[in-house]
């Protein structure tokens, strides 16, 4: 995200994929690539603070974390406090994030 590298962030989310924003916009795949792509979102760093695994099976994971996200979005700069819920499902021997949800903390 940080890199821009959209082939490799693109291999890691399902084709069916979404982000629902902290703005409670719902983002599908190609969108959210496409506005990576083309400077609609730019992300300059993303710090980690906390993660947890909140749900684990065989196939399945639920993970939370929160992140101070660096980003410019549609013109607007500013460093974000946001927890993400990765929801995750494991196909063969590949892991596939399915959904991602934002919110402010």
């Amino acid at each position: 995200m940080v890199d821009g590298n959209i082939v490799k962030l693109g291999n890691l989310l399902d084709d069916n994929f979404y982000l629902a924003h902290m703005s409670g916009m719902k983002q599908n795949k190609v969108k959210w690539l496409d506005e990576i792509e083309t400077g609609g979102m730019n992300y300059y760093s993303s710090t980690e603070e906390h993660v947890d695994i909140i749900e684990l099976t065989h196939n399945s994971a639920v993970l939370v974390g929160q992140s101070r996200v660096d980003a410019d979005i549609h013109g607007l700069r500013n460093t974000w406090s946001l927890e993400l819920t990765l929801h995750l499902e494991k196909n063969v021997d590949q892991w596939k994030i399915l959904y991602i949800t934002a919110k402010p903390y």
